[in-house]
């Protein structure tokens, strides 16, 4: 049984590197047996350093998500490049939105620097539009926010909201983002993203995922790991830290 599974998956892949091949693409693969899927990828990984590695969405279970199981979160977890989660039924859009935090002071390599790099550097080889999105405060309905006009009488100063909501205009900016293209909602991150990216009419989604504690995402869970769950469309995750090889 195993050896005929094993035929039928070459002769498929066969086909999939033909077509590759036929719109001019240097493609090769392999078939293999395994028990971890996972630690197969990542061994692939270690010995051809690829740029980034892409993966198919999968459902996953309540069970899954509560022992942070599942083969694909597992290489999500701990794959050393950026990792391309594919929607099969997704609809593609236009625009490439980087999900942002709240800017770090720094020297430019900060968790959101790396999103928004890696927004400009697939927008110019897609041909896509980049934007920026933002999410803060526990409001229960997803609303868009806008910083307050100056008013020349109002010498109070700027709110705590403006004053965020300034800071990622020109930290998004200063990546190349319009102003016009960044997206600030008060709402959590992961309903945000799942009502606006129809709207939205995005193509690929960049979040960032910090290498979290197994306890700490036993405890709270994993807002990557939610929105991969939820969005309807692909999604790119990139780690603080982690290397990229030259496309």
């Amino acid at each position: 049984m195993r050896a005929r599974v094993n035929s039928r998956s070459r002769l498929a892949l066969e086909r999939r590197l033909d077509t590759m091949r036929a719109d001019g693409l240097d493609a090769e693969g392999s078939v293999a047996i395994t028990d971890s899927v996972s630690k197969a990828v990542l061994e692939l990984v270690q010995e051809h350093s690829p740029a980034i590695v892409m993966i198919a969405r999968k459902a996953h279970t309540n069970f899954e998500h509560a022992t942070l199981g599942g083969e694909d979160f597992a290489v999500i977890r701990e794959c050393p490049v950026p990792v391309w989660v594919v929607h099969p039924s997704k609809h593609g859009g236009d625009k490439i939105v980087g999900a942002v935090g709240k800017p770090e002071k720094g020297d430019g390599t900060s968790l959101d620097d790396r999103i928004l790099d890696e927004v400009a550097l697939l927008a110019k080889k897609l041909g896509k539009e980049s934007h920026a999105l933002h999410a803060f405060g526990e409001a229960g309905l997803v609303s868009p926010l806008e910083p307050a006009a100056e008013d020349p009488l109002d010498d109070m100063g700027n709110s705590r909201n403006d004053a965020r909501i300034a800071g990622i205009l020109e930290f998004v900016q200063a990546h190349g983002v319009a102003r016009e293209h960044a997206h600030i909602y008060e709402g959590k991150l992961e309903r945000v993203l799942e009502e606006e990216a129809g709207p939205l009419n995005v193509d690929l989604i960049v979040l960032g995922s910090n290498r979290d504690s197994r306890l700490k995402r036993m405890i709270s869970g994993s807002t990557t790991e939610r929105i991969i769950d939820h969005v309807e469309t692909d999604v790119l995750i990139v780690k603080r830290g982690e290397t990229r090889a030259a496309p």
